[in-house]
């Protein structure tokens, strides 16, 4: 009979050969994805083995497996991980603020999180790889348009008018490119994104340039007049 290792063990609490529970598979699952992660930012996409990523686990490489049947798999994993983390502040905006004040809430916490070490890291590991390896760039693609769509609710919510599908696409994507751009220079140019309060200047701004690109007041979000 083969032996789980020991980390594995103790993490699920239960005895080799066994079935973990439905809270058990979540708490594996949640310690591979963060162990691909770390793996992933550390050696690149090409460099990273399922092998490794069990070692850094901690668990066995067919408990690997028995969850994602290939590498690209776990790297979605960890890409779309990463976007849910986003999503769970963006339902908690109060309904009392008005547009500018509830962007700026939503921009400043979208920046936070393209901030994390991960974030970055995938960032990264794409502009590196994407040209020799296109799977990454399909799925950090995938991933930003996640993230767009996860955008697009608070969105809606906040329109005093309902948006058609195209107008809060192209809403949600030029709100995202701008609140980003620090995590974009820090990822591509390692340029620091300054202090919080320059971080809280540059979301801002950037709410106040979406509000006079895409609104006719501050009070609404459908498309100024051309």
């Amino acid at each position: 009979m083969t032996l789980l290792p020991m980390s594995e063990q103790h993490t699920t609490g239960r005895k080799p050969g066994g079935r973990p529970t439905a809270a058990q598979a979540i708490a594996i699952r949640s310690k591979i994805v963060a162990a691909a992660a770390a793996v992933l930012a550390r050696n690149g996409y090409q460099n990273s083995s399922l092998e490794a990523i069990a070692m850094e686990a901690g668990v066995a490489k067919r408990t690997i497996y028995s969850r994602f049947d290939s590498k690209e798999r776990l790297f979605m994993a960890v890409v779309v991980d990463e976007s849910r983390k986003i999503a769970h502040a963006f339902n908690a905006l109060p309904a009392s603020r008005g547009a500018a004040e509830q962007l700026e809430h939503l921009g400043l916490y979208l920046l936070k999180s393209l901030l994390s070490d991960c974030m970055i890291a995938i960032v990264r590991l794409v502009a590196a790889e994407c040209l020799r390896l296109p799977a990454t760039s399909r799925i950090a693609e995938s991933g930003l348009d996640y993230l767009v769509t996860l955008v697009e609710v608070p969105l809606q919510r906040i329109a005093m008018d309902p948006l058609n599908a195209d107008e809060l696409r192209w809403a949600a994507m030029a709100f995202v490119t701008l609140v980003a751009e620090p995590a974009t220079r820090l990822a591509l140019a390692n340029v620091p994104p300054g202090p919080e309060s320059a971080q809280r200047q540059h979301v801002r701004w950037s709410v106040r340039l979406f509000l006079k690109g895409y609104a006719t007041s501050p009070s609404t979000l459908s498309p100024a007049a051309s």
